[in-house]
């Protein structure tokens, strides 16, 4: 028979071993959710017909103009199942039709450009709804804000008032 205090140490020791092996599950599941759900965002390369099923015969459903952010899906056989902004469903468009040079497009009537990522910051520029800009993925911005590039230059635009980022 094993003594008490052993025992004790035994059992202790089995017990950190299941918190343990439940905390790494845990950052486990969790960094593969984080991962399962990150967004993987293209634009269109060229004017596009958007299909409701991967094949030349569908039916086509509209077009996405050059620019146009989407959000990648999956690719199948040469075709690309994206959804965009509006999210009213799941399209599909040739995959060559794609390009991975980023770019957002403005949810709101009025999105303002400024030249720093602050709200403070001057103006640079007012921009309608849908307005394509190309981002900035070489310039670090703080947490809230995308760097996009406009005619004046490099930009700064509030996330929550673009997609596609």
């Amino acid at each position: 028979m094993l003594g008490q205090p052993f025992q004790r140490r035994l059992q202790d020791a089995a017990h950190s071993g299941r918190v343990f092996h439940r905390l790494a599950l845990l950052v486990a599941a969790y960094c593969f959710a984080t991962n399962a759900y990150a967004a993987d965002y293209r634009s269109v390369r060229e004017p596009v017909p958007v299909r409701k099923a991967p094949q030349e015969q569908a039916p086509i459903a509209f077009y996405y103009g050059p620019g146009t952010p989407v959000e990648l899906i999956q690719e199948r056989n040469g075709w690309a199942q994206v959804r965009d902004k509006d999210g009213g469903g799941l399209f599909w468009v040739p995959a060559n039709a794609l390009t991975t040079q980023r770019t957002v497009i403005t949810r709101h009537a009025e999105t303002e450009v400024r030249s720093a990522p602050d709200k403070s910051a001057a103006l640079l520029s007012v921009l309608p709804a849908n307005a394509v800009l190309r981002l900035n993925t070489a310039q670090r911005t703080p947490p809230g804000w995308v760097a996009v590039e406009t005619a004046q230059g490099t930009g700064y635009v509030a996330k929550r008032d673009v997609w596609g980022w």
